[in-house]
């Protein structure tokens, strides 16, 4: 009995045996793998963009031209006892300034009615407020495309309506300033440049790339003459007005962001 229970004990011994090789290996791959987890390189750092960098640089720009035409306002102004009376008056005398200027070499599409009012007129008596009439006026905006011919036609404006008209609200400007505009960008990103490469060399560095442009509304030109014209009336401008163009500058302010090379 004893020699038949051999042979069991022996494979007994022998699956206890393979039970024990498979979980030493399964034991190693688990350790393996949990070390090769451990091991795992941290991810490379990002390298900052040129947006990131660099340094912002401010920079001016002007032009200086020459305006080409002019701008000016008629007021015609009419008081009368009567309010039909005094409207009357002021629209027949509208009238005639618009025929004057269109004559002289004004568009029609340039002339433009701005404002038209009527205001009685008071006197106080006995501590009563009694009209007296009304006064009525007509406000005319014009356009001179050709400023060579703008004091010959302000002079005729005013002819063509005696006391009644008053001139006034000239000014000057460039028909297309685009041109001018363009010249002072160009100034501008040049300053900008200028002000870059000292500061980059100053630093020990290189200057790279324009990263970022920003510009700042240009104000209105600044149009220099020799005399200015404010509520003129008939007699002021009974001859010929010299007018002075003189000059006007634009100016254009940049800032421009600029990376390092």
């Amino acid at each position: 009995m004893s020699e038949d229970r051999r042979p069991t004990n022996t494979l007994i011994a022998a699956a206890l045996a393979l039970v024990v090789v498979l979980m030493g290996f399964g034991a190693a791959y688990v350790i393996g793998t949990n070390t090769r987890a451990t091991a795992a390189p941290a991810p490379e750092p990002v390298a900052a963009s040129p947006a990131e960098l660099g340094m912002f640089v401010s920079g001016t720009g002007s032009a200086t031209g020459v305006p080409d035409q002019l701008r000016f306002a008629v007021t015609i102004n009419h008081t009368a006892a009567d309010v039909t009376e005094a409207m009357d008056a002021t629209s027949a005398d509208t009238r005639r300034v618009v025929r004057t200027l269109i004559a002289r070499g004004v568009e029609r599409k340039d002339i433009r009615t701005a404002n038209v009012s009527v205001q009685p007129r008071y006197r106080y008596s006995g501590g009563q407020e009694l009209i007296t009439g009304y006064s009525a006026s007509e406000k005319v905006s014009v356009k001179v495309r050709d400023i060579k011919i703008a004091g010959e036609v302000i002079s005729a404006t005013a002819n063509s309506a005696g006391n009644a008209v008053r001139i006034g609200g000239i000014s000057m400007s460039v028909a297309d300033p685009s041109a001018l505009q363009e010249q002072a960008r160009t100034a501008a990103i040049a300053d900008a440049r200028t002000k870059a490469e000292q500061f980059a060399e100053a630093a020990g560095r290189t200057l790279g790339d324009v990263v970022v442009v920003e510009e700042f509304s240009p104000a209105e030109p600044g149009w220099s003459r020799s005399r200015g014209y404010e509520d003129l009336d008939a007699r002021v401008v009974a001859a010929k007005v010299p007018i002075n163009p003189g000059t006007g500058t634009t100016q254009v302010h940049v800032q421009v962001r600029w990376s390092f090379s």
